[in-house]
């Protein structure tokens, strides 16, 4: 119960900073993959980001927020405990086996999160493929079985 109410808490406070009351999956970044039916679940983040299991991890909960002039969202994955070594030669192999953290863990990686309407794999815009992409900071936090990911665009950048 104690663990639960703490991953809570972690989404919850996340969640409170933005102020709400992949066939070619993109293994190099994360973001919220809305429009391509072979991403399932909308939000992912991918197996070579720092702070991530050594796969591709994917979910349907996630918020997107147009506050203060930025776009948010923030995305909630659920993961095991343990996840063995991907094999050497496939995505994320260099990672190793990844082991929930028992504490409170933040991972920033820098210019690795897409706006939605972006294509994960060409980082392409569908609709517009010669429109500039904005690349946000995806801030990861993980704790136990729970991974929260943040990232935030302009709204001057966007579509």
């Amino acid at each position: 119960m104690r663990t639960r109410n703490i991953a809570a808490a972690i989404v919850l406070g996340v969640i409170g900073a933005v102020g709400v009351a992949l066939p070619a999956y993109a293994d190099h970044n994360g973001g919220a993959e809305l429009y391509d039916p072979d991403i399932p679940n909308g939000c992912y983040a991918g197996a070579i980001m720092t702070g991530t299991p050594p796969v591709d991890i994917f979910t349907s909960t996630y918020t997107l927020v147009e506050k203060a002039g930025s776009l948010h969202l923030v995305c909630y994955f659920r993961v095991p405990a343990y996840v063995p070594a991907s094999g050497e030669g496939t995505t994320g192999d260099w990672k190793g086996e990844w082991f929930a953290p028992t504490s409170p863990t933040v991972s920033r990686n820098a210019g690795t999160c897409l706006p939605p309407g972006v294509d994960a794999a060409s980082e392409l815009y569908r609709d517009d493929e010669t429109r500039h992409v904005p690349h946000a900071e995806a801030t990861i936090v993980a704790y136990r079985t729970s991974i929260v990911m943040y990232c935030s665009w302009p709204l001057s950048q966007l579509p």
